[in-house]
């Protein structure tokens, strides 16, 4: 899903330096507050309720990577949402892989 991918912009100013994860975390976190980013984690935490969601990635280092922030934001709401809709049982999968493209 492309829409759910940081800007060009923000990929590039970050390009995975440990010690703007920080900036990067929260910057990320900010676009996708907007459409079409909001529209597109709205439909994968959907898709979470529902099943197994797996995050792919080609970053050498997955904690610097954006699927970790996306995989933190997901995680987040599937948390509140199961909280609200009070819910037992098994709770939704998600994963990171990393791909060597």
């Amino acid at each position: 899903m492309k829409a759910i991918a940081p800007s060009t912009e923000l990929r590039r100013w970050y390009h995975h330096q440990a010690n703007l994860l920080p900036e990067f975390r929260r910057r990320y976190r900010e676009e996708l507050q907007h459409a079409p980013g909001w529209n597109a984690l709205e439909r994968l935490a959907s898709t979470l309720q529902e099943g197994e969601v797996t995050l792919v990635t080609a970053t050498h280092e997955l904690s610097l990577s954006a699927a970790r922030v996306l995989a933190d934001e997901l995680a987040l709401r599937a948390d509140v949402q199961a909280k609200l809709q009070s819910q037992s049982g098994a709770k939704p999968a998600l994963a990171i892989q990393k791909e060597n493209l």
